[in-house]
Formats: structure tokens, C-alpha cells, sequence
């Protein structure tokens, strides 16, 4: 795989660059562990620094377009973007919310049919 950069723009108040990339030479769309690697060898940065943001593919090219921000420094990466959740965490979080929304069901109270037949003709 080939990395290119389209476009590169500096924005200050965010401490960050902004970049395009073109990534040419792939069949199928690259997995963001791969492009990762490959943004940061291109702009001699850190992994913790860099920000993949989109990684798009028309069906059926071979060129990829990633938009990706790189920081000046994790701390500024932290204060802009808040961290993501890891799977783990989402999945210990949703049984505890299930269970202290769900309260305990009662059975219902079953009243013979001969009853309801008898207050429906009265």
C-alpha cells in the first residue's frame, strides 16, 4: 500500500493538523489498526497523537481516502475528543442498567373465564 497526502490543513485553537490521505493499492478497505500505522509513519507522530477519523472507499477502487487529525500532544487529544468507550465496558454497563430498570413482574392475578362470562351478560 501507497500513502499520499492530498491535503494538510494547521488549526491552532485545536493544537491539531488536519489531513487527507490517498491510499492507493489495497482490494479490500484496510482495517484502522493498518491505517493507523500508516499515518503514523507518514507523519512521524505517535500512535496516542493520532486520530483516524474516516476511511473511505468506493466499491470496487483501489484508492482509499482517510481523513485523520494529528495533535500536538495527548493531553490536547483528550481535551478536544472525549475517550472512547471499549466494548468491554458497554457490555458490564448494559446488565446493570437491565436490572435496576426492570422491575421484579408479578404474576396477574387469573380470574376464571366463567366469571368474565357472567359480568359480560349482566
Amino acid at each position: 500500500m501507497e500513502i499520499k497526502i492530498r491535503s494538510q490543513q494547521k488549526q491552532p485553537l485545536l493544537s491539531r493538523t488536519d489531513y487527507t490521505f490517498e491510499i492507493s493499492g489495497t482490494k479490500k478497505t484496510p482495517k484502522t489498526d493498518e491505517v493507523l500505522s500508516l499515518v503514523t509513519k507518514k507523519c512521524k507522530a505517535k500512535d496516542e497523537v493520532v486520530s483516524i477519523k474516516g476511511i473511505y472507499q468506493r466499491y470496487g477502487a483501489s484508492k482509499v481516502e482517510v481523513n485523520a487529525f494529528v495533535y500536538s500532544s495527548k493531553d490536547e487529544l483528550l481535551r478536544v475528543e472525549p475517550p472512547k468507550k471499549k466494548k468491554e465496558e458497554k457490555a458490564d454497563a448494559k446488565p446493570a442498567e437491565e436490572k435496576a430498570t426492570k422491575p421484579e413482574a408479578k404474576p396477574k392475578e387469573e380470574t376464571p373465564k366463567e366469571e368474565k362470562a357472567e359480568e359480560k351478560t349482566q
